[in-house]
C-alpha cells in the first residue's frame, strides 16, 4: 500500500517536470484557484466568509503603510477593526491568529519589525479582556476594545520610551473616531457577512 502510494507520487512529479516552465511557475496559483473553486461549490456561504476574512486580513496588513513615509503615528489602522470582526464573529482565538498575520504582515510592510511585538502583545491582551464582554453590541464592545488597546499602548509606550500623554492624545482620538464611524457604518453588515 504505503509502497504504490509512492510510486503514485513519484509518478505525478515526473508529469509536472514536463510541463513547461512558465505554466509550471503558476501551478500554485492554479492549484489555489481550483482549491477555492472546489469550496466555493462546496460551501458557498463558508467561502464568502472566508474571503471577506481573507480581504480584511489584507486591507488591515497595508492599512498602515504611510508609516513607511514617516515616523508620525496618526492613528490610522484597519488592526483593531479587523480584530473586532473577528472577535465579535468567531471568538478570541480567531481574533488573535488575524491580529498575528495584520500585526506581522503590517510591520514587515511598514519597515519597521520592532513594532510587532508591542502592536501583537496590546492587541491580543485587548482580545482576552475583552472575552467577558462579548456580549456587549457591536458598537459599544469595540470602541471599549479600542479603548483598551490604546491604553495598553500608552502605557507600554510610557513605560519603554517615556512618552507623554499628549503626544498620544491626536492619534488616539483619530483611531477612535476611525473605528466608530467603520463600526457604526459597517461593522454589523461585515459582521453579518462573516457569520453567514
Amino acid at each position: 500500500m504505503a509502497r504504490s502510494l509512492i510510486n503514485g507520487i513519484v509518478s505525478l512529479l515526473e508529469r509536472l517536470r514536463k510541463i513547461p516552465a512558465p505554466v509550471r511557475k503558476h501551478l500554485p496559483w492554479i492549484f489555489l484557484a481550483f482549491f477555492l473553486l472546489f469550496l466555493f461549490l462546496i460551501a458557498p456561504q463558508r467561502m464568502v466568509s472566508i474571503l471577506i476574512v481573507l480581504l480584511l486580513l489584507a486591507a488591515a496588513s497595508v492599512s498602515t503603510i504611510y508609516k513607511r513615509l514617516t515616523q508620525i503615528s496618526v492613528g490610522i489602522e484597519l488592526i483593531s477593526f479587523v480584530a473586532i470582526l473577528l472577535l465579535f464573529a468567531f471568538g478570541p482565538v480567531m481574533a488573535i491568529i488575524g491580529v498575528l498575520i495584520t500585526t506581522l504582515l503590517s510591520a514587515v510592510i511598514e519597515g519597521q519589525p520592532d513594532s510587532f511585538p508591542k502592536q501583537f502583545f496590546a492587541t491580543s491582551l485587548a482580545c482576552l479582556i475583552m472575552i467577558p464582554f462579548l456580549s456587549l453590541s457591536l458598537l459599544y464592545g469595540g470602541m471599549l476594545f479600542v479603548a483598551l488597546r490604546n491604553v495598553i499602548l500608552f502605557v507600554m509606550y510610557k513605560v519603554l520610551y517615556g512618552s507623554g500623554f499628549l503626544s498620544a492624545f491626536g492619534p488616539v482620538a483619530l483611531n477612535l473616531v476611525l473605528n466608530y464611524l467603520l463600526l457604526e457604518k459597517a461593522g454589523e453588515t461585515i459582521l453579518k457577512l462573516l457569520a453567514g
